[in-house]
């Protein structure tokens, strides 16, 4: 009898680690802090459930002033409507260590199934050291000017060059 109850909690057990694994991002989005765990397992978790495509970045010149213009379109990959996420714009160093950020609004709020909205962020006199880009997903409550987000949906892309 004892034999069987261990049976049937194991069965449980490995039933409910199943379903939370193939129910990752769901999961994630109902208790964000599991994104994490999930990512020490190896399994990548998209609890906002858009992506980004067609980054564009370049480093220009306003008269004198140098300007970084990042843009991309946010795609939703569900098979519903999204709520969009803000992007938070991370610029790297040759290291790899973040040097400045900043934060931008995906257009339009609500991203239909299949769809894409757009982002595009405008810094003023980027560090001249910074080399590449993390670009994160944040709940608008992880925006602020010091938060940093644990999960995101992110790209390191190399900054071009300035143009004049």
């Amino acid at each position: 009898v004892a034999l069987s109850i261990w049976a049937v909690i194991s069965a449980v057990v490995a039933g409910g680690l199943t379903a939370a694994v193939y129910y990752r991002d769901s999961v994630a989005r109902a208790w964000p802090e599991t994104a994490s765990a999930f990512g020490l397992l190896g399994l990548e978790v998209n609890r906002f459930g858009v992506d980004f495509e067609n980054i564009q970045r370049s480093r220009q010149l306003r008269g004198t002033v140098p300007v970084l213009s990042v843009s991309a379109d946010v795609r939703n990959i569900t098979k519903q409507a999204r709520e969009a996420p803000r992007v938070r714009v991370g610029l790297l160093d040759d290291f790899g260590r973040e040097i400045a950020h900043m934060f931008a609004d995906v257009e339009p709020a609500m991203i239909p199934a299949g769809t894409a909205g757009h982002f595009s962020a405008v810094l003023e006199n980027p560090p001249a050291e910074s080399y590449s880009l993390d670009l994160r997903f944040v709940d608008a409550a992880d925006a602020m000017p010091q938060a940093v987000a644990d999960t995101r949906a992110s790209t390191d892309t190399d900054i071009d060059e300035p143009q004049p």
